[in-house]
């Protein structure tokens, strides 16, 4: 099995959006199908992103 690495800022803001680290590494190896609700969470972490991108 291919080993996934996440960095500590991509955690944090899974965690900062209400997912787990398993939820995380599921959406990310596509290991099953997301969730809507994972998906929502998913969504936050790149609006999220964005801003921070913008503002840096």
């Amino acid at each position: 099995m291919e080993q996934l690495e996440i960095s500590e800022k991509m955690l944090a803001m899974a965690e900062a959006s209400g997912m787990s680290k398993d939820e995380l590494v599921n959406l990310l190896t596509g290991a099953e199908d997301v969730p809507q609700e994972l998906l929502e969470i998913f969504e936050r972490i790149a609006d999220s992103t964005a801003e921070v991108v913008q503002e840096g």
